[in-house]
């Protein structure tokens, strides 16, 4: 008896998270540049191809994280909130 009263629910919410998947699938996330950066650790070498967006201060990865911003708070802002 309790499986049939959580039938509904299970439904509901599994329409919902395909629905977000659905969404998520149209989302057009921006270019990120990789360089060729390789570090050698003792006789090692570790590629590092994302190493310029540590330098969080340059003009290059500001622009990068307001367009990461922009896909993720898109997508965000469609997400209902409950409140009126």
């Amino acid at each position: 008896m309790k499986l049939k009263m959580l039938v509904g629910p299970i439904m509901i919410l599994a329409l919902l998270a395909g629905t977000a998947c659905q969404e998520a699938k149209k989302m057009t996330y921006p270019e990120t540049k990789t360089v060729d950066q390789v570090d050698d650790y003792f006789g090692t070498k570790v590629p590092d191809p994302y190493r310029w967006l540590e330098d969080d201060r340059s003009a290059e990865t500001e622009e990068w994280v307001k367009a990461q911003n922009a896909v993720t708070f898109g997508y965000l802002e469609k997400i209902p909130s409950g409140k009126s």
